[in-house]
């Protein structure tokens, strides 16, 4: 598995082969583009040069980021403690906590 920094990561990717550290060719019309650790340009290209291609891109590219919003939000302490609220699981771990300090040898 390649390391998260020499991962492409981006959809633009897919419609770009890289030439080199600093530039990429468009799969589309063979143009090479210049980049330097960012897709800017990449994406710039497209909208200009390949609009149909470009919305296609970004469509894919919102619809994976709703659809990982979903599974990427992190589990309250509530939800993980069996429901309730947050300050419900809070006060009944101080109320335990309490007891602990009162009730020890």
């Amino acid at each position: 598995m390649l390391p998260m920094a020499d991962r492409k990561r981006s959809h633009v990717w897919n419609l770009f082969s890289s030439e080199n550290s600093n530039n990429a060719v468009c799969n589309i019309c063979g143009k090479t583009v210049r980049y330097c650790g960012n897709t800017t340009n990449l994406v710039k290209h497209l909208r200009s040069n390949h609009r149909a291609e470009h919305d296609v891109m970004q469509q894919r590219s919102e619809e994976e980021e709703k659809a990982g919003a979903a599974w990427v939000r992190q589990t309250s302490l509530a939800e993980s403690f069996g429901g309730g609220s947050s300050i419900q699981v809070h006060r009944e771990c101080n109320v335990s906590y309490i007891g602990d300090i009162y009730h020890s040898p």
